[in-house]
């Protein structure tokens, strides 16, 4: 039986996750809560992601400085839960 549209909000959206997670035990856990509401983890910043995590968004890290370039949205595990609400 397939998933009904309302139980994928994350249908279609690709995500960076970067830094240390504190509302999840690990990346991992942040991963599979994603993926279960349809969206996907990748490891790369590219065109193609929606979305970098990350609760340091002034770091100066490679995955901040590519989205930043390229102008992806940075946000934290916090701004992320709050948009599924």
């Amino acid at each position: 039986m397939e998933k009904e549209e309302n139980e994928l909000p994350l249908k279609d959206k690709k995500y960076v996750i970067t830094g240390t997670v504190k509302q999840f035990k690990n990346r991992a856990e942040l991963q599979k809560f994603i993926e279960k509401r349809g969206g996907k983890v990748v490891s790369a910043i590219s065109k193609n992601v929606n979305y970098l995590i990350n609760n340091d968004s002034a770091s100066t890290s490679a995955k901040n400085v590519a989205a930043k370039k390229i102008g992806i949205p940075i946000i934290t595990e916090a701004e992320f839960l709050e948009e599924l609400s």
